[in-house]
């Protein structure tokens, strides 16, 4: 009896070990089953990340190739027929142009932050084209929004959408006044650019455009809420996404 009670204990003994071992097996492959999982998760996000990028690519060559026929080459063409009526508008003709080649060599400029943060890069822009254009841009960077370690693609998108709006402003609404304005609050981020109309072409901001389905584009790439609106003093643009 004693011995059979031994070999009983034995056999329990036994059967313990092999549900811990299965046990532990099934743990193994839960865990190898969520790393493999986050692993095609991560290999996803950089495959869309690098789709992002090729089409924002794609899309920033459609803009300028069409920058480029629409309104320098245009300008050029208009500079030469007005050398021979009108050598006053030729010369202010041919300053516009200057001024939207420089432009546009600044757009393609990507912009680096390995020793320049956002805010940096952004206070930067806004004084340049003050200088430039006469049009004032005022940043207003809250500390939050300037002590947030942003990757660089988020980043980089939201310094091309204050491109595209502050162009936009100046080219189309003739704003002598621009606002742009960067916050957090919580979780979740806000641009905000506003500026005045000219009452001499109250609605040309309005008009559907390359710079507006650029700058749709670029909210997408954000996965931003985008919000335009004009009461017919400014015209406001305004971006919320999540961190």
């Amino acid at each position: 009896m004693l011995i059979e009670k031994m070999n009983h204990e034995q056999s329990l003994l036994y059967i313990r070990i092999l549900w811990l071992i299965l046990a532990l097996i099934i743990l193994l492959i839960a865990i190898l089953v969520i790393l493999y999982r986050r692993k095609l998760d991560r290999q996803r996000s950089e495959l869309l990340e690098k789709t992002s990028y090729i089409n924002g690519v794609e899309n920033e060559r459609k803009r300028l190739a069409k920058e480029l026929h629409d309104g320098i080459c245009n300008d050029i063409l208009a500079v030469n027929i007005m050398m021979q009526t009108n050598k006053e508008e030729a010369e202010r003709l041919l300053k516009n142009v200057g001024h939207d080649v420089r432009r546009l060599s600044h757009e393609l400029i990507p912009p680096r932050f390995d020793n320049t943060s956002l805010a940096e890069l952004i206070e930067s822009f806004c004084q340049s084209v003050t200088a430039e254009n006469g049009t004032i841009v005022k940043p207003f960077i809250s500390t939050s929004f300037n002590a947030q370690n942003l990757p660089d693609g988020k980043a980089i998108e939201i310094y091309r959408i204050i491109q595209e709006c502050v162009s936009n402003a100046i080219k189309y609404g003739y704003s002598k006044m621009i606002s742009v304005t960067l916050d957090i609050c919580g979780k979740q981020g806000s641009i905000s650019i506003i500026n005045d109309l000219s009452p001499l072409h109250p609605i040309s901001q309005d008009k559907p455009g390359i710079g507006k389905d650029t700058l749709k584009m670029r909210a997408d790439a954000l996965q931003a809420e985008l919000d335009i609106r004009n009461d017919g003093e400014e015209y406001l643009v305004e971006l919320k996404f999540q961190l």
